[in-house]
């Protein structure tokens, strides 16, 4: 497709990007091509693709057939055992790979820089700092959860922190880390799998933004690539690819730009999510049913503000296509709704269920209290039994 040789040509001039397009359009060849042109070019000296276990196959069946003599590595299941793995890892650091090849788990074994990982956590940490001031300057405004919360986090940051510079202290001189491997190009495939990145906020009151927290999944992918941007000097250095880039949070906008585009948002004073939501965002409350269908207030960022600039700032790293935009032949889709009444059972079960999501009280669902951790998660529990008794009854 021309959108595909599109795609590539803004990979390359760019240095990385998102490819967003739609299942079906074509994003591996893109992410071979738009590999090896880099590779061929001198834009990339060793780049690597990461994708889901289900498709790596695949990825690399397309990068042998579009190029057979490259030199790619595609390591097996078995190379990544304990025993094995610093044989591939001393393989990817000491040859000229074309192409590596792994997928999102191997991905995951590979240590990260120590340096990059105390730079970058205790940039988190003087952001949580600055936080805690701000709270506590405002005095009687703030909950104590919002100060407790902020405190948790910055006593898990101190911990992380105090981990790393112990290990600092003990590595071993022969230690190979993604820095040292010389990957200097990291395409993501699914790249949605990475987007419960960590990040700092004071809304801690407000709906939607998903958990700060994030996971270790994807401060495991900030490590990786702020390795390669440190080596540039230049934001991007990696390719997202997926059909869903955005899905559900308004959060996961601000993520992308903090993975690729950290210089380019500190050129606009934009340090956090805070100042970014700031300036592109407003926030509201207004009246919603809860999942146990009483109405209550909720406060969210519900719109987008200065629009044309940050659709401007997104499509210059972007490249979006429907299969409508590319021309793909696919049968119209015939939806029809069939709106089941619940049974006489289901109808019981409910009650219990909204109840249970008030109170919490588990015994109503004829299982044990929930302990602490499951206290937090009740929501999560209650769609869970709401999802499995539409299959029972």
């Amino acid at each position: 497709y021309k959108s595909q040789k599109d795609a590539v040509w803004m990979l390359k001039t760019n240095g990385g990007g998102i490819c967003d397009h739609e299942v079906g359009a074509g994003k591996t060849l893109i992410m071979c091509v738009a590999a090896y042109e880099m590779k061929r070019l001198g834009l990339a000296n060793k780049p690597m693709i990461i994708g889901l276990k289900a498709n790596v196959f695949d990825i690399a069946d397309t990068f042998r057939k579009a190029y057979p003599n490259a030199k790619v590595l595609y390591p097996g299941k078995n190379d990544f055992t304990k025993q094995n793995r610093q044989r591939i890892f001393n393989d990817i650091k000491n040859n000229d790979w074309d192409c590596i090849i792994l997928t999102h788990e191997q991905f995951g074994m590979i240590p990260q820089s120590l340096e990059v990982q105390e730079a970058i956590l205790q940039k988190e940490l003087d952001s949580v700092e600055e936080n805690l001031e701000v709270l506590r300057q405002q005095g009687v405004e703030v909950s104590r959860s919002m100060l407790r919360g902020l405190e948790k986090r910055k006593e898990n940051l101190e911990v992380k922190l105090k981990t790393i510079a112990d290990d600092l202290t003990e590595r071993k001189d022969d230690a190979v880390d993604f820095k040292l491997m010389g990957i200097d190009h990291l395409f993501v495939d699914e790249s949605h799998r990475f987007k419960n990145l960590l990040f700092n906020t004071r809304h801690s009151r407000v709906s939607g933004l998903g958990n700060p927290d994030g996971s270790q999944r994807a401060l495991n992918m900030l490590f990786a690539i702020r390795t390669i941007q440190e080596r540039s000097g230049k934001d991007l250095g990696a390719t997202f690819l997926s059909g869903t880039t955005i899905s559900n949070s308004l959060t996961e906008l601000y993520l992308l730009f903090k993975y690729l585009r950290p210089q380019a948002l500190e050129k606009q004073g934009i340090n956090t999510f805070d100042a970014w939501a700031a300036v592109f965002a407003k926030k509201s409350t207004d009246y919603e049913f809860s999942v146990t269908n009483e109405i209550i207030q909720k406060e969210r960022f519900r719109t987008f503000i200065k629009v044309p600039e940050l659709a401007s700032f997104y499509a210059e790293i972007c490249d979006y296509r429907t299969a409508k935009d590319i021309g793909i032949d696919r049968p119209e889709k015939n939806e029809i709704l069939h709106n089941i009444p619940p049974t006489p059972e289901q109808e019981v079960f409910i009650t219990k269920l909204m109840e249970f999501a008030k109170t919490g009280n588990a015994t109503l669902l004829g299982r044990a209290p929930l302990s602490e951790s499951e206290e937090k998660a009740k929501m999560l529990i209650a769609t869970d039994y709401a999802r499995k008794m539409r299959i029972k009854y």
